[in-house]
């Protein structure tokens, strides 16, 4: 009879075995709200792996600066407040060689492939790639064939290649080859600013700088359109004198390498 008394004191002590009340499932959130008394007695099981935390008990000064918190765990949408980064402090963007093909409207991103001041997209409304309408030039873009500027995406009338002085087309509005060997064909407007197929799409300079470690300017000199209308040789330095040629400036140079284009809107025909 001792036995049994003592069995059912443990019994009455000890209380009912935890029960569950939720199921959770990997990527769950567990509120606090959610943790009753029972699955508070088994909290140890359910940190392996997990940090659980009360709702508004982390601290700025709790955060050693040298966390390293999973970018799968930090999800700012839902936080109303402006994050601000220490001076000295870097904020990575999503990079690579091409936009990707979906995005939601504020979204960044970097394009390690596009030309110097084109590089950072912003995504202006669902699925649409944009480049912000104020861009900074610089006088030095950083490596052979890149650009610095107004750049404007085309889709291109010949094969091109970088430095290559274009015309828009009017009979189908591509960019092509400029030629100021005879007025229809010598209204440079643009220059491309890459290698880019006949109807392909690619990159072109409006006005800004443009690099070629192949080029030999002499500082300051006037940069024409050329007479010879292939690719690689649209620019001189030599005004053209024939018959009906025109005469069209494309820029100056600002270097030996360097020619900052800004296509003039007058064309003089030489006589």
């Amino acid at each position: 009879m001792k036995k049994y008394l003592i069995l059912l004191s443990c019994f009455f002590l000890l209380g009912a075995a935890p029960s569950r009340q939720h199921v959770y499932t990997t990527g769950d959130i567990i509120s606090s709200s959610d943790v009753t008394e029972n699955e508070d007695a088994i909290f140890s099981y359910l940190q392996t792996g997990v940090d659980t935390y009360e709702d508004d008990s982390i601290l700025d000064a709790d955060i050693n600066s040298s966390a390293n918190i999973q970018s799968d765990k930090l999800n700012l949408e839902s936080i109303a407040t402006t994050v601000r980064f220490t001076t000295g402090g870097v904020m990575g963007l999503p990079k690579g060689t091409s936009a990707p093909g979906t995005c939601t409207t504020g979204d960044l991103f970097f394009d390690t492939d596009a030309a110097e001041g084109a590089n950072i997209n912003l995504c202006t409304s669902t699925n649409t790639w944009s480049l912000p309408s104020m861009i900074k030039s610089v006088a030095s873009p950083s490596s052979d064939h890149t650009a610095s500027g107004t750049i404007v995406t085309m889709t291109a009338g010949d094969n091109l290649n970088f430095g290559d002085a274009c015309y828009i087309n009017p009979s189908d509005g591509k960019a092509k080859l400029a030629d100021a060997d005879a007025l229809s064909s010598a209204t440079a407007i643009i220059v491309a600013i890459g290698t880019i197929s006949a109807n392909a799409s690619g990159d072109f300079l409006m006005n800004g700088v443009a690099r070629d470690d192949s080029w030999n300017w002499t500082t300051g000199q006037v940069v024409y359109l050329s007479t010879t209308g292939t690719t690689g040789n649209t620019l001189t330095a030599t005004a053209p004198s024939g018959t009906d040629d025109v005469i069209q400036i494309m820029g100056v140079a600002s270097n030996a390498d360097r020619v900052f284009i800004n296509p003039s809107g007058v064309q003089v025909v030489h006589n």
